[in-house]
């Protein structure tokens, strides 16, 4: 599992690969070069594979220190009766769900970019209350939505332009 997080997060030699690349990785998507806004979205909208969520899961997991209160981190993101009924029916997930793991991907490669592929301190600061978040977690923050998400990667984006984060 540190080997599937290290590959999806690995920075150096990842120019040949696009933002919408690094974004398939982390959502366990075959990770193919100059894969398109559009053909993302379009695979988004039509709804990932329950193995996307799994795939998530292992990444936020692997390090032991993000917790949810309702058991693994992925059901923080996405229901565990939702995936329990995408697997049981042999179904692709709902956009919403798809979107919600986009989203979830997005932070990730947003705090990739921030801590040079560290997995460790990445995961390590979505646990973290943050003070510019109102002391909640950043994960919290990230999974309750689309808009929390963004708050998340305005934080990190200020930390790129060297605000203190």
């Amino acid at each position: 599992m540190v080997e599937e997080a290290r590959a999806v997060y690995q920075i150096s030699g990842e120019q040949a690969f696009g933002r919408c690349d690094r974004l398939a990785g982390f959502m366990g998507l075959k990770r193919r070069k100059n894969l398109s806004a559009l053909a993302l979205a379009d695979l988004v909208a039509d709804g990932l594979p329950v193995a996307s969520a799994d795939h998530l899961d292992r990444l936020l997991s692997s390090s032991g220190v993000l917790s949810h209160a309702g058991g693994r981190p992925i059901h923080a993101i996405v229901s565990e009766p939702t995936l329990r009924r995408s697997r049981k029916k042999n179904q692709a997930l709902s956009c919403q769900a798809s979107e919600r793991i986009y989203d979830m991907a997005r932070v990730l490669e947003a705090l990739s970019q921030v801590f040079c592929g560290d997995h460790g301190s990445s995961l390590a600061f979505l646990e973290r209350p943050h003070m510019l978040l109102a002391g909640r977690r950043p994960f919290e923050v990230a999974c309750s939505s689309t808009a929390g998400a963004n708050a998340v990667i305005e934080l990190l984006e200020q930390a790129e332009a060297s605000f203190a984060i």
